[in-house]
Parts: structure tokens; sequence; C-alpha cells
């Protein structure tokens, strides 16, 4: 996904605060610091297993895929696009596929899901 750093919040743990064509939040970045004002193609990463109707929640009254701030947490609201026998699923945002590892309760393709709040990683792709 295409980010704009707004502003590197923490250096010592690579908190930035970066905006999108689907919203703004913060996130944890990987790698050398980026440069604020910098455009940048990023892959997002969760890195915990998430729980279905904890963190990871069915939502019927959305239709636009969107990335919301909680701190120094994101929100991200997607499309369920694959589920695997193993607990991985494959979530959409926008154009962008993020791998997520998540346990509970059955789940259907194709349902709308908030994911988050969430410590979300900015990997710079072109690195």
């Amino acid at each position: 996904m295409r980010v704009t750093i707004e502003s590197v919040l923490d250096p010592a743990s690579g908190l930035v605060e970066f905006q999108s064509e689907l919203g703004a939040s913060r996130g944890r970045w990987a790698g050398a610091m980026p440069v604020p004002g910098t455009t940048y193609f990023v892959e997002f990463d969760v890195n915990k297993v998430l729980t279905v109707g904890t963190d990871f929640v069915v939502v019927d009254d959305v239709d636009q895929p969107s990335i919301g701030g909680d701190g120094d947490r994101s929100v991200l609201i997607g499309i369920l696009e694959r589920i695997e026998d193993d607990g991985i699923v494959i979530f959409r945002l926008g154009k962008c596929l993020i791998m997520l590892e998540v346990e509970g309760a059955p789940l259907t393709k194709g349902a709308c899901v908030r994911v988050g709040p969430v410590h979300l990683s900015l990997s710079d792709m072109n690195y």
C-alpha cells in the first residue's frame, strides 16, 4: 500500500504516523527510519494471533475499507478474502492483501471485518 510518512514520533521504537488513501494511523517502521513527507510502498504486518469477536470482528454497517487510529494502534476495516484450514486468513484492505492468523469461531469468506485495535508494522517494499 502507498503511504506518506507524516512524522517519526519515536525513532527508538520506530513509531511513525502515516497517511494513506484509506485513512491515517500510526505504526512501527521496520528498518532504517523513513523520511517525513516521503511516500513509500509498504507491506503491513500484524504480529499477533487475532481472536474472533475481540480484535477480529464481523461488521455489517461498513461499505468502505478504511484505516484509522486508536492511540498507537490501528483499526483496519476490509474484506475476508480467503480462509485456510490452519487459522491463516487473507484480509483485503483496499488493493492490499494482509496475511493474518486468527483463532475462534468459524468465519465466512467475503465478510466485512474490523481488525484491531492492533499494533501495525510497516515494511518498505522497495528496500
